[in-house]
């Protein structure tokens, strides 16, 4: 009874050497240098390190602060809307002064004032159109 587990010898096949072809020579680069060209091993030194004399520091924070005066980034303000009692953030352009952007916007503003004046006006007139209290017990005594 067979049950296929049988290990049977495998056969080597026979493998003719193969002869390596000897490599095309190319030009390579020289790797020997004149003796002007070689470079050598340095010898113990010191890391160099920039300092400032105590002038040149004085110098450069003039500037600085200069630079900063002239600074072309917008200065940012927060006021209040007089009308409509709303607070207002502007960025202001540092050469000019004028805004240049604001949040809300004019529009947005104008919009606003024209709302509250209306709604004042609306008030205003119902008052007047209504008789207070004490007028309509007058007219009812």
């Amino acid at each position: 009874m067979e049950t296929g587990s049988n290990i049977r010898p495998v056969q080597a096949a026979s493998v003719a050497p193969v002869r390596a072809e000897p490599a095309q020579q190319r030009q390579v680069a020289r790797t020997e240098l004149p003796e002007s060209q070689v470079v050598l091993a340095a010898e113990d030194t010191r890391p160099v390190r920039f300092q400032q004399s105590n002038g040149e520091q004085k110098i450069i924070g003039a500037l600085n602060r200069a630079i900063d005066a002239v600074s072309i980034q917008p200065t940012t303000r927060v006021d209040r809307d007089e009308t409509t009692q709303e607070l207002v953030f502007r960025k202001y352009s540092p050469s000019s002064g004028q805004i240049i952007q604001q949040i809300p916007e004019e529009a947005v503003l104008r919009q606003r004032a024209y709302a509250i004046q209306t709604r004042r006006d609306e008030l205003a007139q119902a008052a007047s159109v209504t008789p207070s209290i004490e007028e309509q017990l007058k007219n009812i005594a």
